[in-house]
């Protein structure tokens, strides 16, 4: 009786995925064959792009930015130049939506939430160094944005 049940089953899922498999429209060609055409896609495909236009360079500074944030992005930068940062040059600093997981700055071979990240972006300059950090959900965890292939615009704009 079992093995009845699986064929059955099996076919069923062959059924199921022929039928997907199946063209929404055919149209023939000079040749008599039937052409293949897809409905257009209600998405674009995935992919991982900067951060939105509208806060692509934030023009605040440190005091845009809630305080433990600001105080982790010191306290990376300090390990970084190795010697404790007071007061850096802000170039900008503010409230950024991102597209996607990578917060604008994404690296090669990883995966990334496909939604919109609410978050932080500075960028400030020391000793002719500009450094772009990235915050996500979590206030603490700062991202340095090392390829700077996302900074745009004029510092200060």
């Amino acid at each position: 009786m079992r093995p009845t049940w699986l064929a059955i089953g099996g076919m069923a899922l062959l059924a199921a995925c022929a039928a997907v498999g199946e063209p929404s429209a055919e149209a023939e060609t000079d040749e008599g064959v039937p052409q293949v055409t897809s409905p257009p896609a209600s998405r674009p495909p995935f992919g991982t792009t900067g951060p939105l236009e509208s806060g692509s360079m934030p023009t605040g500074d440190a005091g845009d930015v809630p305080a433990e944030t600001w105080q982790a992005v010191l306290d990376d930068l300090a390990e970084r130049v190795g010697e404790r940062i007071e007061d850096p040059a802000v170039v900008g600093a503010g409230p950024v939506t991102y597209n996607d997981g990578s917060l604008g700055c994404p690296k090669p071979g990883q995966m990334y939430t496909q939604a919109l990240v609410d978050g932080y972006r500075v960028v400030v300059e020391v000793g002719g160094q500009r450094y772009d950090y990235r915050i996500g959900r979590s206030l603490t965890d700062v991202r340095l944005c090392e390829s700077g292939s996302t900074l745009r615009g004029n510092p200060g704009s």
